[in-house]
């Protein structure tokens, strides 16, 4: 009797242990259905081919795993309005949940960045954006600015220069300040500081020359099969500057775009000059706020302004005497002096237009007295 029991006892045992394996099996065979087979359908990124044609391409998903896993899996999640639909976290937001990185999130766009005295009353703004996204729809494109004062190079300058070391690494910066479009005159392309910008050869970047000579490289964007055709004479931002950005895009290529040069234009942003125990400068330009931006900056100031926010500045015919440290400390109807957050010297009016209050403009001269 013993003898039967024992038999029966490990019949059981055994059926036991065959049950826990298929169920185990089963387990972790619709863990990874749910993780690799639903997600290839999806469009799983470590196991599909960063090709146009989402559908089809599928590479061998261990290999495409093993070499997309450090990248994949150290990309910060964002959110997505695709994880919660209709109150139920979708499976892609569930996916994020966890960890496993969506498709967007693998590598951010390029941006493209456009800076330039066209204005927006017409096409011509559109236009750039038109042939960058027809070479390139997966682009991010940035307005700067489309206010530069038209034909005005000092001005494009010192708008490029104020916003360009606020942008990730590699992006590209377009800047069409262009008096002399259809002339000889060169487009180019300048790789600084692990940033790009595409403009014409008239000084425009001279912010950037400035600032980063001793790690830049210019090239004169001459490799003419990246340029629309047929070329306009008097609109190349459309022919020239803005495809040249849109290819650059995709292929980062800077080689095959043209030869380095050295001789490129560029002038100098003015800087006060001392003159009988004093410093001389101007009135750069006027912001949309009738903020007067002067070209003196921070350390041309002297201690004792900085300390006792007492200043001896004469902007044409009126004297400032008090150094703020923001427009709200200044008196309704006040000129006061403050520095700026682009690091210059600027006269303000709180809730005011000191432009048009004093009566001044670009060029004004400025006196600071020590």
């Amino acid at each position: 009797m013993s003898g039967l029991i024992a038999a029966e006892w490990v019949k059981i045992r055994s059926v036991r242990s065959t049950i826990w394996t298929v169920a185990l099996t089963v387990a972790i065979s619709a863990g990874l259905a749910y993780l690799f087979g639903s997600s290839f359908r999806s469009g799983f990124p470590l196991c599909k081919a960063p090709v146009n044609d989402r559908s089809s391409e599928m590479p061998s998903w261990p290999l495409a795993i093993a070499q997309q896993l450090p990248r994949d899996f150290l990309t910060a999640e964002r959110a997505s309005d695709s994880v919660i639909k209709d109150g139920v976290l979708s499976r892609s937001g569930a996916r994020g949940a966890r960890g496993i990185p969506s498709r967007e999130n693998l590598v951010a766009n390029a941006i493209i960045t456009l800076t330039t005295d066209f204005g927006t009353d017409d096409h011509l703004v559109g236009t750039l954006k038109g042939v960058i996204l027809k070479i390139n729809p997966e682009v991010t494109l940035v307005d700067i600015t489309h206010h530069v004062a038209p034909f005005d190079l000092l001005d494009g300058a010192l708008a490029i220069g104020a916003a360009y070391s606020y942008f990730p690494p590699k992006t590209i910066h377009v800047v069409i300040v262009d008096p002399g479009v259809g002339t000889d005159r060169r487009p180019l392309l300048v790789s600084a500081q692990n940033q790009y910008f595409i403009a014409p050869d008239n000084g425009v970047l001279s912010a950037i020359y400035e600032r980063e000579h001793s790690n830049m490289v210019v090239r004169h964007a001459n490799a003419e099969h990246y340029f629309l055709q047929p070329l306009s004479k008097t609109f190349h931002g459309r022919d020239v500057f803005a495809p040249v950005a849109a290819w650059l895009s995709k292929g980062w290529q800077t080689p095959s775009m043209g030869d380095e040069i050295s001789d490129y234009k560029k002038f100098a942003i003015p800087r006060p000059k001392e003159t009988d125990g004093a410093m001389k400068g101007a009135v750069l330009r006027a912001d949309a706020f009738g903020n007067l931006i002067t070209n003196f900056r921070a350390e041309d100031l002297p201690e004792s302004a900085v300390n006792d926010g007492v200043i001896k500045l004469q902007v044409g015919a009126h004297e400032i005497t008090r150094l703020v440290d923001t427009f709200a400390r200044g008196n309704n109807g006040e000129p006061i002096a403050y520095v700026g957050s682009s690091g210059y010297v600027e006269i303000g009016v709180n809730k005011g237009n000191a432009a048009r209050t004093l009566g001044l403009g670009r060029g004004t001269p400025v006196i600071l007295n020590k």
